[in-house]
């Protein structure tokens, strides 16, 4: 009943009806033809059915609590038959985009941001257990890649869950936070968001380039990205950021920056760094010192002595690990950029590991598949086909210039052979006439010699030129020859390629988004529930703490004008003061149900 209460204050319930598009030729005439109060009823039992431990519509089968039906209005909560139509309908209607831009513009009123909110996107994986191939993404618990749900998760600082999104399994984050940014941006009516914190998942010179005109990203670089401190330029001075209990620093930070490599671009892109050096953790010495001569060669033979003793070779060479948080625009003290990035664990990671989670978010709905372009085949099977284009082109290129060589080869020999035929016809003449008059041999030598040598050396330049040609040739042959047979090896690759291919299919997410979309509203509504009604320590109080009071057995008592709730007490006296102090809160607060009734709530006393 307060979750109910909560609901009507906070605005959800009037919110509901927006899921619902305006009707179309799409629409289902079954949805088109209900009455406004069975939907809401509805709309209704798929927001409170993770509250009462119902996470699908098929375990409605066996539910057989009255929580449910209080929460929906009505006096027996609905089935599976009539759940499950309604939620199918809603898919086909397309109201998982209405959804999740009207619940996504309930929880931006609700928390009333302003300019200076830091933001934090983050990815989390579900997977689908199928028999056919999915796309497939990294499992985080397990450490497994298998075929998922990827969800894009937006909150604020203080850890509300503003809005989600439901994705590929191999989508990347880098995908998901612009779609995300500019869907939640339509739903604010202040400007644009200024300061995001993301995963490293996002860290790339392109992607940091692209969104640092109009935003401030906060991530942390890789560890492959950098080595010591001599990757970092204007390195400033060390300060302490964390002590132990005696009062000795273990962690330190500096300011500096950073230049990141953008592909295709000349340019780096400098970024802001705050440069965590953690004490505590020490890692080898990149890189690591050059030892000329280690300690066990100094030992010689010594080791056969009966009289050796072992001595404990060099310590390997440690230094403090170094943690770098970057930023896209400068700041003036890196210890408050650090607490930025740090706020990402308690403002989202423990949101979704204390609330989400429990209330359902890795349970799958709707399992409506279609057949889609395999996209790892695809990428493979352009790149043999690319390459076997390549080849192709290759093959034939130098095919023609070993023709080429060939034919200017033989048009060269011709050539030769008539310079040589004409050339040494002249000579044989010349000597003819030379030895008719009789001279001495010395003169006709004399003569005839260096004739003889002009035309052997200009025989000779031609005959190397044509040797060329032929070494030519036989290299272009060779080489056609190879590409023909690579040619040949990337086809078979290609068809053990195509033999080896399955089928994939993309899941039909608008039911998934659609319950995403109730469980973040869900969850923010017992966020907000908790922040003005529960005592002021559990304002970091979990669901799981939380879901005790929610469960509590009473019984209700109602009037034409009010509505009375008897909580039965706990066992424990702890509980019951804070039991107490949440029905004086909630009285106090006058909270009317929908139905206008005033709601009170109290203890049963002890009989």
């Amino acid at each position: 009943m307060l979750l109910l209460a909560a609901a009507e204050a906070s605005g959800l319930l009037t919110a509901l009806p927006k899921i619902i598009p305006s009707s179309t030729p799409e629409m289902p005439a079954r949805l088109s033809g209900s009455q406004a109060g069975s939907r809401q009823q509805l709309l209704q039992t798929l927001l409170f059915m993770p509250a009462v431990d119902v996470y699908r519509s098929y375990d409605l089968r066996s539910y057989s609590g009255d929580g449910l039906a209080l929460l929906s209005e009505r006096g027996r909560a609905f089935g599976y038959v009539h759940s499950e139509r309604f939620l199918s309908q809603l898919a086909q209607a397309d109201a998982a985009e209405t959804a999740t831009d009207a619940l996504g513009a309930w929880t931006t009123q609700l928390w009333q941001h302003n300019q200076q909110t830091i933001y934090y996107v983050d990815g989390h994986h579900k997977p689908v257990y199928s028999r056919l191939r999915l796309p497939r993404g990294l499992i985080g618990r397990t450490g497994k890649i298998l075929g998922c749900r990827a969800l894009t998760l937006l909150h604020d600082e203080q850890g509300h869950p503003l809005m989600v999104m439901t994705g590929r399994g191999d989508q990347h984050l880098t995908v998901g936070l612009p779609a995300i940014i500019k869907r939640f941006e339509k739903q604010r009516p202040s400007p644009s968001t200024q300061q995001i914190v993301v995963d490293r998942e996002c860290m790339s010179g392109a992607f940091l380039q692209q969104w640092s005109q109009n935003y401030t990203l906060i991530t942390i670089l890789k560890s492959n990205q950098y080595q010591g401190l001599a990757s970092f330029d204007e390195l400033g001075e060390f300060m302490p950021l964390e002590t132990n209990a005696v009062g000795e620093v273990v962690k330190e930070v500096a300011s500096a920056k950073f230049n990141l490599p953008v592909p295709k671009q000349e340019h780096p892109l400098a970024v802001f760094v705050a440069l965590i050096r953690d004490h505590q953790r020490r890692v080898d010495c990149v890189p690591a010192p050059v030892v000329e001569t280690s300690n066990w060669e100094q030992v010689g033979t010594s080791w056969m002595d009966p009289d050796w003793q072992a001595t404990p070779t060099a310590p390997t060479p440690t230094d403090s690990k170094l943690i770098p948080i970057v930023s896209t625009h400068e700041f003036s003290d890196p210890r408050d950029l650090v607490a930025r990035y740090q706020q990402r664990w308690s403002a989202q990671e423990n949101i979704i590991k204390d609330f989400l989670l429990p209330l359902g978010l890795d349970v799958n709905h709707g399992y409506a598949k279609q057949m889609i372009d395999n996209s790892e085949f695809r990428k493979k099977h352009d790149t043999l086909t690319k390459r076997l284009d390549r080849l192709e082109g290759w093959r034939k290129s130098a095919i023609q210039r070993c023709h080429k060589a060939r034919r200017r080869r033989k048009r060269l020999q011709e050539i030769l052979r008539l310079f040589a035929d004409e050339h040494y016809l002249q000579l044989n003449l010349h000597l003819g006439d030379l030895q008719r008059q009789q001279l001495a041999p010395e003169l006709i030598d004399a003569q005839i010699n260096p004739q003889k040598a002009q035309i052997d050396s200009q025989i000779e330049q031609q005959y190397l030129t044509i040797t060329h040609l032929l070494q030519q040739s036989n290299q272009d042959f060779s080489k056609a020859q190879r590409y023909a047979q690579q040619q040949s090896q990337v086809m078979r690759d290609l068809l053990d390629l195509e033999a080896q291919s399955r089928d994939m299919f993309q899941l039909d997410n608008r039911k998934d988004q659609l319950m995403s979309a109730l469980k973040v509203a869900l969850t923010n509504l017992i966020m907000w529930t908790r922040q003005h009604f529960f005592p002021a320590n559990y304002a970091k109080a979990t669901w799981k703490r939380l879901q005790a009071f929610f469960a509590l057995p009473g019984r209700i008592v109602k009037t034409d004008t009010h509505c009375s709730v008897h909580l039965r007490r706990f066992n424990d006296l702890a509980l019951n003061r804070d039991l107490s102090q949440l029905c004086r809160t909630v009285n106090l607060a006058g909270l009317s149900l929908p139905d206008g009734r005033l709601l009170e709530f109290h203890i049963e006393t002890c009989i």
